[in-house]
């Protein structure tokens, strides 16, 4: 019998016996996909594979367990609305089976909105962070390393403290526009943690609108 394309509900027949009961449980597949919860557990940490029939017959994925360190979520190719609720304790970047496509890092205790273009996972409408800020505390000096939670969840970071000298934040290697207001009293070095020819110094009192380009960090 042939399917549907993405959630592989099977088609009626012309010439089918009993068509209610194809209708009936592609009805049925319809509704746990787009409404259904299931509960994966991750405490394995590493990679953590999704089954095809956890993550077609389910919209809401929940990331329970606790594992070691930040993990995977691996589900398989195919194009496909779903959720996913992080309760972990860890960052999840989640990706496809075929490794190498666009992935999205979801933090601890979030819930976000995802869309597979097949081998590619993006986020939908992820625009709360345009109206939340965070203080990060540079009082260290040196390098001050901004968690991926902290940089993707805020788009204005304001640089707090009282460090000794000038110092530099190093932000993730993630494509992002966010903000810097910085009152820490010292000039800051605002650059990727893979450093690229591209870094942004900001003076203490100035705030800035920036860019990372992934490695290379620009002034808009």
């Amino acid at each position: 019998m042939t399917t549907t394309e993405n959630l592989q509900i099977t088609h009626i027949e012309q010439a089918q016996e009993q068509k209610e009961v194809i209708a009936n449980a592609g009805f049925d597949r319809l509704d746990k996909a787009t409404q259904g919860t299931i509960d994966i557990n991750v405490a394995a940490g590493g990679t953590i594979q999704v089954s095809s029939t956890d993550y077609l017959d389910n919209y809401l994925l929940r990331l329970t367990g606790s594992p070691g360190a930040d993990f995977t979520l691996e589900v398989p190719d195919g194009g496909r609305h779903f959720a996913v609720e992080n309760l972990s304790g860890k960052i999840a970047t989640i990706e496809t089976e075929s490794t190498g496509g666009e992935t999205v890092i979801l933090g601890d205790q979030r819930v976000a909105s995802l869309f597979s273009k097949g081998t590619d996972i993006i986020e939908l409408n992820n625009l709360n962070y345009l109206h939340s800020s965070v203080d990060i505390d540079t009082s260290a000096g040196g390098v001050i390393v901004v968690s991926i939670p902290l940089y993707l969840e805020n788009f204005l970071l304001r640089l707090t403290g009282s460090p000794g000298g000038a110092y530099d934040l190093e932000v993730p290697d993630i494509k992002r526009q966010f903000a810097i207001e910085n009152i820490s009293g010292q000039t800051a070095t605002i650059r990727a943690t893979t450093t690229g020819s591209g870094e942004v110094t900001v003076t203490d009192g100035s705030n800035t609108h920036l860019f990372n380009k992934s490695t290379d960090v620009i002034q808009l």
